[in-house]
């Protein structure tokens, strides 16, 4: 909570900035990408809390916790990001395993593994988002920008164990697999800021997302600091959450990464 106020309020902060001179001229905050074309790739180190319910996945009759029930791990998340003057395709990739012994009964695609199953599970999230920044004030002390997009979701599971049948009074145990996986595409909006702090150091924020009424919501939150030694090179220091709250009828997902990452950016 204290990290995300602190984003918030730097945020707000450039915006007060910004706002504050009356004639919005180009400035210095801009933007650090000068050039027409740029790539960063980045080490996001996120903790991973998803929780799953719907007709085909199913514990005990509740949620899925995918990380206490199937003994899922955080893992690192490559993520690479390509920006062509206003526009910016941003591709994260994260997969996590895990090896559990379930305490209840797992159900799912319509397969059962029993309780006191031993369990091996594959999740993977890929996550790609294709954002237009349009400025909406510039000045000598920080410029505020306004987005629009669509980002594409793609969640999948595995799991795989042993099950137990009952024959002719005799138990016996087969390995079975069972997945699920879905696509979303989402739309997006969003603002954000830039202030700039002087000797190469520039102070941004930004979040994106869209309410979705009954059915949840998505939002990309993102601050951080970006220092650049030398014209061509860009070093992003920062902090992002990407939270995802999706439910219908007696279904329903959350799922979100939260956590800091290092970027290395080269102008063209």
């Amino acid at each position: 909570m204290k990290k995300k106020m602190i984003a918030a309020a730097a945020l707000a902060a450039c915006a007060v900035q910004a706002t504050a001179f009356a004639n919005p001229v180009t400035s210095a905050a801009e933007s650090v990408a000068d050039s027409d074309w740029s790539v960063e790739a980045r080490y996001f180190a996120p903790k991973l809390h998803a929780h799953v319910k719907s007709d085909s996945i199913d514990y005990n009759g509740g949620n899925v916790n995918v990380k206490d029930t199937l003994g899922i791990d955080d893992k690192k998340a490559p993520e690479l990001i390509l920006r062509y003057r206003r526009a910016t395709l941003d591709w994260i990739h994260l997969k996590n395993t895990g090896n559990a012994r379930l305490d209840g009964t797992l159900t799912v695609d319509n397969k059962t593994f029993d309780a006191n199953s031993k369990v091996a599970t594959d999740s993977k999230f890929d996550y790609m988002k294709l954002t237009i920044k349009n400025p909406l004030v510039k000045t000598p002390a920080a410029s505020v920008n306004w987005s629009y997009g669509i980002t594409g979701i793609h969640m999948s599971v595995k799991v795989a164990g042993d099950a137990m049948v009952h024959e002719g009074g005799q138990a016996a145990a087969y390995h079975q697999s069972a997945s699920e996986s879905g696509t979303v595409p989402v739309p997006m909006l969003g603002i954000g800021a830039q202030c700039p702090l002087g000797a190469g150091l520039e102070i941004y924020g930004n979040i994106e997302g869209l309410p979705l009424a009954s059915y949840g919501h998505i939002y990309d939150f993102e601050a951080g600091l970006r220092y650049r030694p030398v014209d061509y090179l860009r070093v992003n220091l920062g902090y992002r959450k990407i939270d995802i709250n999706v439910h219908h009828d007696d279904d329903e997902a959350n799922y979100s990464l939260t956590g800091p990452f290092f970027g290395l950016a080269y102008d063209f």
